[in-house]
């Protein structure tokens, strides 16, 4: 799974818009939106771990996250993606099985 073309470049343009075109670290103009989302668990455990068989904690909240990265220094930072797309945009797009 990785995010659809629509939301990178949404991201991108976003980020060009706030003035993020560049690395705020190393000041190299090599800022990419990473294609793969980013699960961000909040409150408690996201999933069953075996051997604890159980519900989700109520409490847990999971959030997409898009991860911007300058391939020059390694600077990361996430940005909540529910700001980039709607219903009317799919947020993913399946990747299909490297042929072997």
């Amino acid at each position: 799974m990785k995010w659809s073309e629509q939301v990178r470049d949404g991201v991108a343009v976003h980020l060009r818009a706030h003035g993020l075109a560049e690395c705020p670290v190393c000041h190299a103009d090599t800022l990419d939106v990473c294609d793969k989302p980013v699960l961000m668990v909040l409150g408690g455990a996201a999933w069953p771990n075996p051997p604890h068989m159980g519900p989700m904690d109520p409490d847990t909240a999971v959030d997409f996250m898009v991860r911007i990265e300058c391939s020059e220094c390694g600077y990361n930072v996430l940005f909540s993606s529910d700001r980039f797309y709607g219903a009317e945009i799919p947020a993913f797009e399946a990747e299909l099985a490297p042929s072997v």
